[in-house]
C-alpha cells in the first residue's frame, strides 16, 4: 500500500468521521428543536389554559350577577303586582264591607272567633255601623264588652284582657 492509497483512506475516514459527526450535530439540532416546539408547544397551552380559566371565572361571575338582576326584577314585578292587588282590594273594602252578604256574614266571623277567647273577657271593637249587627251575638259571652271604635277597619278586632289580638 501507498502513500497515496494511505493518504485517500485516511481522507476518506476523516471525511467518514466528519460525516458521522454532522449527522450526529443534526440529529441534536433536530431533538433540540423538537423539545423547544414542545416546550413552547406546553407553554402556549398553559397560557391559554390560564386565560380560558381566567375568562370563564369573569364569565360565571357576570353570568351570576345577570341571575342576580334578572331575579331582583322578577321580585320587583312581583311586588308591583301584589302591591297594585292590594291596592285594589283596599279600595274595594269599603265597598264589600256595605254589602248585604258581608254584614250577614259577620256575626258567624265572630261566633267563629269567640270561643277561642272564652273567660277572657273579651272586647270587641268595630265601627259603630257595625255595632247592631254584632251585639246579639256579644250578648251571649259572659264577660264580653262591646266597643265602638271607628279607627278599625271594616270587620272586627278582637281582645282578650290581657291584651292578646284575634
Amino acid at each position: 500500500m501507498g502513500l497515496s492509497d494511505l493518504i485517500s483512506r485516511l481522507e476518506q475516514e476523516a471525511h467518514s468521521q466528519v460525516q458521522a459527526i454532522e449527522q450526529a450535530a443534526d440529529a441534536e439540532v433536530r431533538a433540540m428543536e423538537a423539545a423547544t416546539e414542545r416546550a413552547v408547544a406546553d407553554t402556549s397551552a398553559r397560557h391559554l389554559q390560564h386565560e380560558h380559566a381566567d375568562r370563564e371565572i369573569v364569565r360565571q361571575r357576570e353570568l351570576a350577577l345577570a341571575r342576580r338582576q334578572a331575579h331582583a326584577r322578577e321580585l320587583e314585578a312581583h311586588h308591583a303586582q301584589l302591591a297594585r292587588i292590594l291596592e285594589r282590594a283596599r279600595a274595594l273594602v269599603p265597598e264589600v264591607a256595605a254589602s248585604a252578604p258581608y254584614l250577614e256574614a259577620l256575626p258567624s266571623h265572630l261566633e267563629e272567633a269567640m270561643p277561642f277567647l272564652e273567660g277572657l273577657r273579651p272586647r270587641v271593637r268595630c265601627q259603630a255601623a257595625f255595632a247592631p249587627t254584632l251585639q246579639t251575638t256579644i250578648a251571649r259571652y259572659e264577660g264580653a264588652e262591646l266597643v265602638i271604635d271607628d279607627t278599625t277597619a271594616p270587620g272586627v278586632v278582637i281582645e282578650a284582657a290581657d291584651g292578646s289580638v284575634m
